[in-house]
């Protein structure tokens, strides 16, 4: 089922300024800030094959890789999934491969 990321946005985010464009939603956006500027040094950014917002998920790991940040960003498409597989099926093989890479940091 496809989505429209704007109505998502404005429902999640009714205040967003650019809706679904707003810096918050969209990192690459204009007016956000600079992608040089993120203080991790590792990130993986990954997607569903079949995820209505798949192409801003590539989109986003192709402007983090091509930006001046210092870190390494690693790509991940699970193949035949959609979006937020991995909590609707966390026992499905694509959902365990993607969860054996995730790594939660806290700041304390």
């Amino acid at each position: 089922m496809a989505m429209d990321m704007a109505k998502i946005w404005e429902f999640a985010c009714p205040s967003a300024v650019g809706g679904a464009d707003d810096p918050r939603m969209n990192p690459t956006a204009p007016g956000s800030p600079g992608l040089e500027n993120l203080w991790c040094k590792r990130m993986l950014i990954c997607t569903g094959e079949m995820d209505w917002a798949g192409a801003r998920g590539r989109a986003y790991h192709a402007a983090v890789t091509a930006s001046a940040w210092r870190g390494s960003a690693a790509w991940l498409q699970s193949e035949g999934e959609g979006h937020v597989f991995f909590l609707e099926k966390p026992e499905c093989a694509q959902a365990k491969e993607l969860m054996d890479r995730v790594a939660f940091v806290s700041g304390d």
